[in-house]
């Protein structure tokens, strides 16, 4: 008789993965191949990765809605990121042009629950981010490689106080954050500036930072963007992040560590620190400084916070 344990992710894509022993089996498939490291149940515990596994059975969702094979199994969902990682230029392309559209959108699907990057795909037109990149070829290191170039084309006279927090751009700038999961939304103003996208899955960036899919440097410049914005050493913007997390329970998915991350020194915060965020940050702190405070007691509360 065999004591063979059942393949937890051998269940159809309409299953939910919800306990930390399937989500620690579906991270050690998926990641851990890419970047060595050994990963344990503590790594999936609630509420760190609700985030990202509350995106990942929404994305599931909808390419079920698609109407798509009803029997695919989280199982193949990994195997087919895991593949597409390792095909160069020249293998993907077919895959990528092909005529049969499920299998299209299969691979899309691998690359978004891999990547967190909405490339398209999707037969009922529902994108995942405001950003949307149609990948057609190269490889997929390439794809984002390009997705996410090192450029700073704008000027960088300002300064990053530490009064430049996510709450404050709310309550001083009147910039209203809108929580988001792709992560080629991050930073992204819209509507005149009134509204900026931030991503805030610090675990999902963590588990990639030793792989080699992302340019070098980007997943510690990104994790820096949300210690600078999300600070944990700021007891107000700590209540806010949580307050945010309570309103948006049903709607966007927000990685409660993101208020976790490592506080930032003088010498980080400087513009010039940061490379591809560079211009998406001088642009948003252009938009926080232009703000017109309306009144006197937005003044002093400004001056307080200074």
């Amino acid at each position: 008789m065999s004591n063979t344990s059942p393949d937890i992710l051998q269940n159809e894509l309409r299953a939910v993965i919800r306990s930390p022993e399937s989500r620690l089996e579906f991270a050690r498939s998926l990641w851990q191949p890419q970047n060595g490291h050994s990963l344990t149940t503590g790594n999936f515990q609630a509420p760190s990765f609700e985030g990202y596994f509350g995106f990942y059975e929404d994305q599931c969702i909808t390419w079920l809605c698609d109407k798509y094979s009803q029997d695919k199994t989280h199982r193949q969902l990994v195997e087919k990121a895991c593949e597409i990682a390792g095909l160069d230029a020249q293998q993907l392309q077919p895959l990528l042009l092909s005529q049969d559209e499920m299998e299209r959108s299969w691979l899309f699907l691998a690359v978004r629950v891999f990547t967190m990057i909405d490339v398209g795909g999707l037969r009922t037109g529902i994108k995942l981010g405001q950003v949307s990149r149609n990948w057609t070829n190269g490889s997929l290191k390439a794809f984002i490689e390009s997705t996410f170039p090192c450029t700073k084309e704008e000027l960088d006279h300002v300064k990053l106080e530490r009064l430049f927090t996510a709450r404050n751009l709310e309550r001083v700038a009147d910039i209203q954050v809108i929580w988001t999961s792709n992560l080629a939304d991050h930073l992204q103003l819209e509507d005149d500036d009134t509204k900026v996208r931030l991503f805030s899955h610090a675990s999902f960036l963590e588990l990639h930072r030793e792989c080699d899919l992302f340019p070098a440097g980007f997943i510690d410049e990104t994790l820096r963007t949300l210690s600078l914005l999300l600070s944990s050493n700021d007891k107000k913007t700590v209540t806010w992040f949580r307050r945010e997390q309570r309103r948006n329970l049903n709607d966007e998915f927000i990685d409660g560590t993101a208020i976790s991350c490592r506080p930032l020194s003088m010498k980080e915060r400087q513009i010039d620190k940061f490379e591809f965020w560079h211009d998406r940050l001088v642009m948003l702190k252009q938009a926080f400084d232009e703000a017109d405070p309306k009144t006197m007691s937005q003044r002093v509360k400004i001056k307080r916070m200074s």
